[in-house]
């Protein structure tokens, strides 16, 4: 249950607000051990480490399959248990090795078996292949560095995991404390609402005047948005508190002492920053690179591979009462071309027992209109060449325009994070003083309560202000390589 804010009559309020804080804070950094929590406990960090482990079994994956492919199979097989003389049978089983980065060197085996009512029959095959000339050895390399790369940014994004995980809980934390400040905002108008009509009762203006009852409007407008805004902040905080394990927690003593230890670090030094350094333009850089060397490998249609093996097979059979018996055995070679629009085999089987009887095989095929498509592949390839340069350009101006306004926002920030700790003092010592003053009896509880208000204020906003830079600092380093970034606590 939320604790409603809640604000007493009682002198140094605040000063003992502050000083709890600071006491507290010697005890436990609230920020650290909140921020702790959510990284045993939260999805954010957890999700990065799971992402990156991920991605290194992709790269292992895809550098496996692109090293060595292995098949294991049966063959076509085919049984007959229909036969009065017993089953017959067909089958050839195999195994394959390739190598695809390696030229695409592979070797199979295969053992043919067969048997029928004539005859019975037993074999091995045994082919060795490789490529001569093509692309597939690029194309294999090409598949490992995009892989490669994916897994070096998810690592990276590991070892930021924490400050990551960070960025995402300060987000929540600005989120929080803005929500905060539009519930304290409509208070302070609820407060002025209330000084204004107690002025008009004290001039003793009639109930049913004009001025009396657009006072008392005011006033019970200025309610009705208080307890909207309120609503919407109990809710955020419950929300918040929840996913930090702290949902019975004092929100007066909460936000303050959250506030107040939340670091405050030094803003990033970004001076120095140059298109050289932004990981965006970089990256795209890279991927127009690896995209042209992608259809370089898609669109090169020439190929020439190699082939050469061993093939024996033995016989058995019964035909008019007696037994017959062959063995063969042959030495087989073969080349294959790819062309535009076309392919060519040629192949040769010599017989061991009889050499000067070779086979031969030949095929051929062409796509007569393969040349117009060629050429019409090569204007698209063209076009899209040119579409991603346009797109690295258009990165390149993204990138610049994005480190001038980095450089600029880390000026506002630092101004703006200095400017806040600064008036945190200032509105601190001005609430001390009316609470003594109220002690006293020289003002109204209404003007005690507006500088009170006006104090924690100031808090919710030197949370934002510190929570800022460091969002800032963690995006700077995210943005851009590190070496360009320096950063301090």
């Amino acid at each position: 249950m939320i604790r409603r804010i809640a604000v007493s009559k009682k002198p140094f309020l605040f000063l003992c607000l502050f000083g709890i804080a600071f006491a507290s804070a010697a005890e436990e950094n609230l920020y650290d051990a909140l921020l702790q929590y959510r990284l045993e406990n939260g999805a954010v960090y957890k999700e990065i480490q799971m992402q990156s482990d991920i991605a290194s079994n992709e790269y292992q994956k895809t550098k496996l399959n692109s090293l060595i492919v292995t098949e294991i199979g049966s063959g076509n097989t085919s049984i007959n248990l229909g036969r009065k003389d017993g089953a017959s049978y067909t089958t050839e089983p195999n195994a394959r090795i390739l190598l695809p980065s390696y030229n695409n060197t592979g070797v199979s085996v295969s053992v043919p078996l067969s048997k029928t009512e004539a005859a019975s029959s037993v074999g091995a095959n045994v082919k060795v292949s490789t490529d001569i000339y093509s692309k597939n050895r690029k194309a294999q390399q090409l598949k490992r560095t995009a892989a490669k790369q994916q897994a070096d940014e998810a690592l990276q994004k590991k070892l930021d995991g924490k400050r990551l995980a960070e960025q995402s809980f300060l987000k929540e934390i600005k989120d929080l404390y803005g929500s905060y400040l539009n519930y304290l905002s409509k208070k302070l108008a609820k407060v002025d609402a209330d000084i204004k009509f107690e002025q008009i009762k004290v001039q003793k203006y009639g109930a049913n005047s004009t001025i009396y009852r657009t006072a008392q409007l005011r006033q019970m407008d200025a309610q009705r948005d208080l307890q909207a805004a309120e609503f919407s902040f109990q809710t955020a905080f419950a929300y918040f508190a929840e996913s930090c394990g702290r949902s019975n927690a004092d929100v007066d003593k909460f936000l303050t002492e959250l506030a107040l230890t939340i670091p405050q670090e030094k803003i990033a030094d970004v001076k120095n920053l140059s298109i050289e350094n932004s990981r965006d333009f970089l990256r795209a850089q890279n991927e127009y690179r690896q995209k042209l060397l992608q259809r370089e490998v898609e669109h090169s249609p020439f190929t020439l591979s190699a082939e050469a093996g061993y093939a024996w097979k033995k016989t058995e059979g019964s035909a008019g009462g007696s037994t017959i018996s062959e063995t063969t055995n042959a030495i087989l070679g073969g080349l294959s071309m790819k062309f535009p629009g076309g392919s060519l085999y040629t192949g040769v089987s010599v017989p061991i027992n009889e050499p000067n009887k070779p086979a031969i095989n030949l095929s051929f095929a062409w796509n007569p209109f393969f040349i117009t498509y060629r050429q019409l592949d090569k204007q698209t390839v063209q076009l899209q060449n040119a579409i991603d340069l346009l797109k690295v350009q258009e990165q390149q101006k993204n990138a610049e325009q994005k480190i001038k306004n980095t450089q600029n926002l880390s000026s506002t920030l630092a101004w703006n994070q200095q400017s806040a700790i600064d008036e945190l003092g200032i509105y601190n010592q001005n609430a001390k003083d009316h609470a003594q003053w109220f002690e006293r009896g020289l003002i109204s509880k209404f003007e005690n309560l507006q500088a009170q208000l006006e104090y924690t204020k100031a808090v919710a906003r030197t949370a934002q202000a510190k929570a800022d830079v460091i969002i800032f600092n963690i995006a700077a380093t995210q943005d851009f390589n590190t070496q360009s970034v320096q950063g301090d606590k």
